[in-house]
């Protein structure tokens, strides 16, 4: 009865739970990957957690205080909106969880006040990202946060 009592708990899949985002960390991005596993080439590992981390290591010792409040307030917005869209669809693929976070980027640099920076804080970020220059979706990116910048 022991034996059949065990193979009934463990018979059932437990799925971990994505824990919310919290200011000045990137833990979340690896919560993530737990939640939903999509490899290291996935965007939680691959893009968010990389990202996060390269900039709250310079953020340290590169940028302005200006600079480094933005760092903070658009890592903590990136994951808030992942972490929303889970929580409306918890039953996210790996492809809606790239293509939400894509979407959410020109938003949240903007609401972090991107447009606020140095030219020096803005050389540093580019500097950064530079080897995702290549892709077509943070080209774009780029131009609608400079867009938005502009009429503002």
């Amino acid at each position: 009865m022991k034996t059949f009592i065990l193979c009934l708990l463990f018979s059932f899949n437990v799925k971990a739970e994505l824990q919310a985002p919290e200011y000045g960390s990137c833990n979340f991005y690896l919560s993530l990957e737990k939640t939903i596993p999509c490899g290291p080439a996935g965007y939680a590992k691959d893009f968010g957690y990389f990202y996060c981390e390269q900039f709250l290591k310079a953020k340290a010792y590169r940028f302005s205080e200006r600079g480094k409040e933005f760092l903070t307030k658009n890592a903590f917005c990136l994951q808030d909106e992942i972490y929303r869209a889970y929580m409306e669809n918890p039953h996210l693929s790996c492809q809606q969880i790239e293509s939400s976070a894509f979407k959410d980027h020109v938003n949240c640099y903007t609401e972090s006040d991107f447009c606020e920076l140095s030219i020096s804080d803005k050389v540093i970020l580019t500097n950064i990202i530079k080897k995702q220059l290549p892709l077509k979706i943070v080209r774009d990116q780029i131009k609608e946060v400079l867009k938005r910048c502009r009429q503002q």
